[in-house]
């Protein structure tokens, strides 16, 4: 508003400069060069600060979690009209997910537009310029959503990030963009999203947003035969790793992991998030996965709560933070005896010598 009332005065000042010199002296001439200069200079200044301007953190916009990202909620594949209104109504939800690719907009015209809709799915009635502009309508209105942009196909990235970029300047709140971008386990035979495109198109056209990037995977009861069992490896994590750092990301990263093939990724897991300062980790998974509880708790535990969102079933949520929470106070309880016995000692050393 300061900057608008500032440059607005300029033009005015300029206008009644040129109309009063009548005689170009070179007084004159210099004063009108010295305020085109600053006007420019404070346009550039103005992009430049909005270039800058950052998407909040989830933490930082809903600080009533106090910290703890497992206590973030989710919607899901909120994918029309309908769900997209459910989820901005309903005051438990924080994150809301929704699917985007290339599509027909249902009661448009036959051009393909980006839409909310999750493969093999091609028609919606809702596109992510209305997805964006309602979310955004509801922010303005004090209803805090974040959002959480799943790409579905590298051919909608581009067009997409573009009309995100366009809305940046009134996107305050938090901004995932998704995508499976490394090959992942058990020996995943789904083709991951171009990762380099992917990066460079985030990087460039929305470099406010937090990225969510991860990996294919096969498992569970959905493949023939049944797959129970999995790790992400060394070399997987090595891999998303290399990705990051060939594109010079310097953004917010959170590694969505499938909480079953989590569980036995312990070192994978900590050496992803070592050689990423500042990332999180996203839990998923569906319902009708087997997911070995004590050993994901213990992971959870190393990584601790405050680096882990849990975009999980309810069951498994419940137990998973029940049993982090025990974990918790085991290790606070054995470092407070530890600490009473190291101060009996020492008395006790003291008092003897």
């Amino acid at each position: 508003m300061c900057l608008k009332l500032l440059l607005n005065f300029l033009h005015i000042y300029l206008g009644t400069i040129q109309s009063s010199c009548r005689r170009r002296t070179l007084a004159a001439v210099s004063i009108m060069a010295l305020l085109k200069i600053c006007t420019l200079l404070l346009l550039l200044c103005h992009g430049m600060t909005a270039k800058l301007t950052k998407a909040p953190d989830v933490p930082e916009y809903f600080p009533e979690i106090g910290g703890d990202l497992s206590s973030v909620t989710w919607s899901h594949a909120t994918n029309s009209l309908v769900k997209l209104q459910d989820a901005i109504n309903d005051p438990g939800l924080m994150m809301l997910e929704a699917d985007v690719l290339l599509g027909v907009l249902t009661g448009g015209g036959p051009e393909t537009i980006p839409i909310m809709a999750h493969p093999p799915n091609t028609e919606s009635d809702l596109s992510l310029q209305n997805f964006l502009e309602q979310v955004i309508l509801a922010n303005a209105n004090g209803i805090r959503k974040g959002i959480k942009l799943d790409f579905k196909s590298l051919e909608v990235v581009p067009i997409a990030l573009g009309m995100l970029g366009a809305l940046s300047n009134q996107m305050g709140f938090p901004a995932w963009l998704n995508a499976d971008i490394q090959q992942g386990p058990v020996n995943s035979t789904k083709n991951p999203i171009d990762s380099n495109q992917f990066l460079t198109e985030c990087k460039l056209n929305f470099p406010e947003s937090t990225l969510s990037v991860g990996w294919t995977t096969r498992y569970g009861i959905d493949v023939f035969p049944p797959i129970v069992s999995g790790e992400y490896t060394m070399e997987m994590a090595e891999g998303m790793l290399k990705a990051l750092a060939d594109n010079q990301i310097t953004q917010p990263v959170t590694f969505p992991v499938r909480a079953a093939l989590t569980a036995n990724s312990e070192s994978a897991i900590l050496a992803l998030l070592e050689g990423t300062p500042n990332s999180t980790l996203t839990l998923w998974g569906p319902e009708t996965d087997y997911v070995n509880v004590a050993a994901l708790k213990e992971v959870v535990i190393k990584v601790g709560r405050e680096r882990v969102y849990m975009d999980i079933p309810e069951k498994l949520k419940d137990q998973l933070v029940d049993g982090v929470k025990v974990g918790e106070q085991s290790g606070q309880s054995k470092r407070s005896l530890l600490g009473t016995v190291a101060t009996v000692i020492t008395s006790v050393l003291t008092a003897v010598i």
